[in-house]
């Protein structure tokens, strides 16, 4: 069960990795020449995904280590 979870945080790194770069980068790049509201609102969604697969990351990672210290 617990090679699944890494392989689960493993992804969710992935995810997190390739929206910052896919995505923030290039529309913190574009926002910083010119504001659009379309622009802004890309971000703010962008963030979401990335905000819940830190926290599903996190969650992971502490269930992995309260289950390696209380083994």
């Amino acid at each position: 069960m617990s090679r699944l979870l890494a392989l689960v945080g493993l992804a969710l790194l992935g995810l997190v990795l390739g929206c910052t770069v896919l995505v923030q980068i290039p529309d913190h790049s574009a926002l910083s020449t010119a504001y659009s509201d379309e622009r802004a609102a890309r971000l703010v969604r962008w963030n979401w995904v990335r905000t819940i697969g830190w926290t599903a990351r996190g969650a992971i990672a502490a269930w992995m280590l309260v289950h390696a210290i209380t083994r």
